[in-house]
């Protein structure tokens, strides 16, 4: 089973991990080293000059890897384990940040109960911070003002100091502390989104979602969108079609396990909340995803993270083992759409969007895909694909 997505280096190489361990792929497919983890690994590593930073969840170890060979540089030993979840540690300005130490909560087992700072060339720990509930599939964010921002799986979303782990701020999200979700952040020019679900709501097929959108400076929330169907995965901000303005895309969805499942697409003007657009997608019927069905059980949320192109499109995979490329045809030649998400959960979607398809046969977890010069590569549960353009 891969554990997240693929990494691509600038010499073409692909970096994926697997339970055993980290496996370097060249240009052509060709296996290039296999790093043999001593215990479980299925955190997504992260490449910082010819190093390959990441984490076991199985001895709560993070690691780094000389790219050239896959030989050990460094490890340090964080906590006694780590959350069993997929998680996409990363480094910004020298410092790693990781999260480990099991999480046990009343919505949720797993996650992590601490993110920490370790100095990326040595391991060497610099800080380690308590979160109010478990850290989820991490995935710290940078504004490159010497912080790092993340949220944990009921909604509630941090900044810390980079180099010294100090709190700079932190947003509770008040009414969601029995909540649990997938999702996680992103950042925008001035706001961090979020995707979480709402009361006590656990991402099952018939509850909310919510998206929202907090201020960098000081952590206060400009809107908030409550989704028709469960938030599990991560918004995406950049610019759809051919507008010159952000926009945040975020895949509403349930997790499997019921026998009818609705998924779907909506975009929002990233300043104001405005729903933009929204894409309906067919049914799933059945308690599994395909991955499930078709080849190693992940257990993936209902989509991986969407993706937005240089040329406006959204992309992600779904429960239902298809990629989706979704794209309004009318921008800007439709009257606004109301201010608020529906409260239906199977909406109609927006006249004009569009959606093609390319069938996987495979789900995929959160960090799915990835771009790099003239190359697309997909990772789902079990394979890699790689297509050049």
């Amino acid at each position: 089973m891969i554990g997240g997505g693929p990494v691509i280096d600038n010499a073409g190489n692909f970096y994926v991990i697997t339970h055993e361990g980290v496996h370097k792929i060249g240009p052509q497919g060709q296996r290039v080293w296999f790093h043999q983890a001593p215990v479980h690994m299925n955190n997504q590593v992260t490449l910082v000059g010819d190093t390959a930073l990441g984490t076991r969840d199985g001895d709560g170890t993070a690691f780094a890897l000389d790219v050239n060979t896959g030989a050990t540089i460094w490890e340090t030993k964080l906590a006694k384990d780590a959350g069993g979840d997929s998680g996409y540690p990363s480094a910004h300005n020298g410092v790693f940040v990781v999260g480990a130490e099991a999480g046990h909560h009343p919505s949720q087992d797993g996650g992590n109960n601490k993110v920490f700072g370790l100095d990326a060339a040595t391991g060497k720990k610099l800080w380690q911070f308590a979160v109010e509930a478990p850290v989820w599939n991490f995935a710290p964010l940078f504004p490159n003002d010497n912080s790092t921002v993340f949220q944990d799986f009921v909604g509630n979303v941090y900044k810390l100091n980079l180099q010294t782990g100090q709190l700079l701020w932190k947003t509770m999200a008040v009414n969601d502390q029995k909540s649990f979700s997938d999702g996680g952040a992103m950042l925008g020019s001035d706001f961090v989104y979020t995707c979480s679900n709402v009361g006590s709501s656990g991402g099952s097929e018939g509850t909310s979602g919510a998206l929202r959108a907090y201020g960098l400076m000081d952590g206060t929330m400009a809107w908030e969108q409550i989704l028709p169907q469960p938030c599990n995965s991560y918004p995406a901000v950049g610019k759809l079609g051919s507008s010159n303005e952000l926009s945040v895309v975020v895949t509403p969805g349930a997790f499997i396990g019921s026998p009818s499942i609705h998924g779907s697409v909506m975009a929002f003007d990233a300043k104001t909340g405005h729903l933009q657009w929204q894409y309906q997608c067919p049914v799933w019927h059945g308690i599994m995803a395909k991955s499930d069905l078709t080849g190693v059980p992940c257990i993936p949320a209902h989509w991986s993270a969407p993706f937005i192109t240089s040329d406006g499109d959204v992309l992600a995979v779904r429960i239902d083992g298809l990629l989706y490329k979704v794209r309004d045809t009318l921008q800007g030649q439709r009257e606004q759409s109301e201010h608020a998400a529906p409260s239906d959960i199977n909406f109609a979607t927006t006249p004009g969007v569009q959606a093609e398809t390319y069938d996987l046969d495979r789900s995929s977890l959160h960090g799915a895909i990835a771009f790099a010069p003239k190359t697309m590569a997909v990772a789902t549960c079990d394979s890699l694909f790689v297509w050049r353009y």
